[in-house]
């Protein structure tokens, strides 16, 4: 799970780290799904939408506004 509500910055260094290691590795150790918390405008669509174009062929992706919402899509 990664609490996305007050940003990060867009680093194209980082953005190749989550997708080359991160993702693969999370994946691999039997991590299905990961989750993203939003704010209700989802200021940081593009991004996220690059990382999961980067990874959704090997991690589930699903987008929250907070953790309450789980419990919901359970």
């Amino acid at each position: 799970m990664a609490d996305t509500r007050n940003g990060f910055e867009n680093i194209p260094e980082d953005t190749r780290w989550v997708a080359e290691y991160f993702m693969p590795t999370a994946a691999e150790h039997g991590c299905g799904c990961i989750w993203f918390i939003i704010d209700e405008s989802n200021s940081l669509k593009e991004e996220l939408e690059g990382q999961q174009a980067d990874s959704e062929n090997i991690i589930g992706f699903r987008y929250i506004y907070s953790l309450d919402d789980i419990a919901a899509c359970k």
